[in-house]
């Protein structure tokens, strides 16, 4: 009898011995869910100034690779800032870098401080008061022949028609063709045209 107990008591201590075994063998084998360890990264919201800045012509210029002579030759005539507020809307007339590198070989005024003023006047008659998109360009002209334009100088820029591109003459005879058009801004649009209107 006593035999027997100590036989039970054997065998019931080696079912709890495998039964625990077989239950740390399952939670082994259970995967264990995976904690991230990536924060979410919250998308920022802008003010409405914010916005206005990121959306600027100063901000379309200085980020367009076709335009980095022009937002350069801004900055160091000190007026870069009127392309940034939303006060005003304007339509820039952007030389390419093409025709600024073909344009400061000829001229000095791109280069030199004593001419500061003649720079600044140069590249504000690149810039016109009040938004006009190509297809508002296009329909006035096709209209009226022609559309004079004015610049922040008060200079006159005239738009025409060659075939499909637009043709822009300043004051002194100098023309320029569109080759760009329509790149929006939150406060006008920008193109980018072939020549330096000197």
């Amino acid at each position: 009898m006593r035999y027997n107990l100590l036989l039970s008591m054997g065998l019931l201590a080696t079912v709890l011995l495998f039964s625990c075994k077989n239950e740390a063998d399952k939670k082994a084998d259970t995967p264990t869910p995976e904690i991230s360890t990536t924060k979410k990264v919250e998308k920022k919201v802008l003010t409405p100034e914010q916005s206005d800045r990121v959306n600027s012509l100063w901000r379309k210029v200085s980020v367009n690779g076709d335009t980095k002579n022009f937002i350069r030759l801004l900055t160091s005539a000190g007026i870069a800032d009127t392309l940034l507020f939303p006060s005003s809307s304007f339509t820039v007339f952007s030389p390419s870098n093409e025709s600024f590198e073909v344009f400061t070989e000829r001229s000095n005024v791109t280069n030199n401080p004593a001419q500061k003023e003649e720079l600044v006047t140069l590249l504000k008659n690149h810039i016109v008061v009040g938004s006009m998109n190509s297809t508002q360009l296009v329909q006035a002209v096709k209209e009226d022949g022609e559309v004079v334009l004015v610049t922040l100088t008060g200079d006159k820029l005239t738009a025409t028609m060659d075939g499909n591109d637009i043709v822009l003459t300043n004051e002194t005879g100098t023309t320029a063709k569109v080759k760009k058009t329509d790149i929006k801004a939150s406060n006008g649009v920008l193109h980018i045209i072939d020549a330096v209107l000197k």
